[in-house]
């Protein structure tokens, strides 16, 4: 029982480390980028991507897509528990149980590793900073 738990804090503190990584602007360096710096750029980084969630330019939340991801891992795994227990000549029930459980939590933890903003957030964050006098080559991990 003590390693199931240690098991389980370790998932989420692992969780949890992972998603402190998100996506952000990538600037090039043009005139309005040399003029300013990088602290600054940084600023009107926050900025713009701040009046994104104020304005509420956000397409699908991270709840709504967590849940579309378990639903769809949940049936991925009930149909693959269903043949293993059908090729094994298991009891199927259990195997669609399993399978359900299994896929389910593995498309809940593959939200934790999805640190892709949404597209329209995205959208609204690079005409903000064009809108500046920068020029956003893309999104990265910083």
């Amino acid at each position: 029982m003590r390693i199931k738990t240690l098991c389980v804090a370790g998932l989420v503190v692992f969780c949890g480390a992972i998603s402190a990584c998100s996506k952000k602007p990538v600037l090039m360096d043009n005139e309005k980028f040399k003029d300013v710096g990088q602290i600054k750029a940084e600023e009107d980084i926050k900025e713009c991507m701040q009046r994104a969630k104020d304005q509420n330019a956000i397409g699908e939340s991270r709840a709504q897509k967590a849940g579309y991801n378990a639903t769809r891992g949940a049936a991925a795994g009930a149909a693959g528990g269903a043949v293993t227990s059908a090729i094994w000549d298991r009891n199927i029930g259990r195997g669609v149980a399993a399978g359900a459980a299994g896929g389910a939590t593995s498309a809940f933890i593959w939200y934790f590793f999805d640190r892709e903003p949404d597209e329209i957030f995205r959208r609204y964050v690079d005409i903000c900073l064009r809108q500046k006098g920068y020029q956003p080559l893309g999104w990265g991990v910083r």
